[in-house]
């Protein structure tokens, strides 16, 4: 983190993590935005009158471990690339702050709504596929069988969780992402890009809504395994992520170590 992002960070009123379980949002709509990291340094102050900034044990942001499971056939990628409106992820998410580890399901319907369904596994677990009930949860959420899945994207960022002054929505800041993906064995960090996701219970007021226009900065589809998988995989269909790979490749042009095979 920068020293200029962690002096911005001081000036917000903080909220614990005990307090944020109030505004989980489980289920809820997203609304997702992308920017360059300097451009949201210049955003971020005009935040901190609208927003607490979740506190964990004094630090401000977070260490995000994530690995994402398909099957062989890439169906779960394949049906958000096509355009399918009800369709799954499967994750395994260690949120490193709170030393917790899940397997995490998430569903998106025909309406745009996400629901969020997860089970706590054991961080050292071996397969966390087969760890503790995996296999009856994966099999009753998402309809897949541990068996037919496979790890293939690893996924790592750093956040920072925010939440409005009236606790009517988070708001979750993803910087420093960088893939690694097991099919390939292709790694990739992604710098100067920062993706911005607003979470709220339905299509309402907000104050980043009000704030965001003035910085240029415009709603636009982000998913994190699909892009991470597309940028990794030269054999997967990813035409229609043209508009996400022309906003990365404008950013390159501003920073040459945009995109960073490692």
């Amino acid at each position: 983190m920068e020293n200029n992002l962690e002096k911005h960070l001081e000036e917000f009123y903080p909220i614990s993590l005990q307090e944020m379980d109030s505004v989980r949002l489980m289920n809820r709509i997203d609304t997702k935005f992308v920017t360059s990291y300097e451009n949201f340094l210049r955003l971020i102050p005009f935040l901190k009158d609208n927003y607490f900034l979740q506190d964990i044990e004094g630090r401000r942001y977070g260490f995000y471990h994530t690995i994402y499971y398909d099957t062989g056939k890439y169906d779960m990628y394949l049906n958000h690339h096509n355009g399918r409106k009800t369709r799954k992820k499967v994750r395994m998410r260690e949120y490193t702050e709170s030393r917790e580890c899940f397997l995490e399901v998430k569903l998106k319907n025909n309406k745009g709504r996400t629901a969020k369904k997860r089970i706590k596994v054991d961080a050292e677990a071996d397969n966390y596929l087969f760890a503790n009930d995996a296999g009856s949860f994966l099999k009753n959420t998402a309809l897949y069988k541990s068996e037919d899945l496979v790890p293939h994207l690893e996924n790592n960022f750093d956040r920072i969780t925010m939440v409005n002054r009236a606790k009517t929505e988070r708001l979750t800041i993803d910087m420093n992402l960088s893939f690694n993906n097991f099919i390939t064995d292709t790694q990739i960090k992604i710098s100067n890009l920062v993706v911005i996701e607003l979470k709220q219970d339905g299509n309402q007021h907000s104050p980043l809504k009000e704030i965001l226009p003035d910085f240029s900065i415009q709603k636009q589809s982000f998913s994190k395994y699909c892009i991470g998988a597309a940028l990794t995989n030269p054999n997967l269909k990813k035409n229609r992520f043209k508009k996400n790979f022309i906003f990365l490749d404008k950013l390159s042009k501003y920073q040459n170590k945009f995109l960073q095979r490692i």
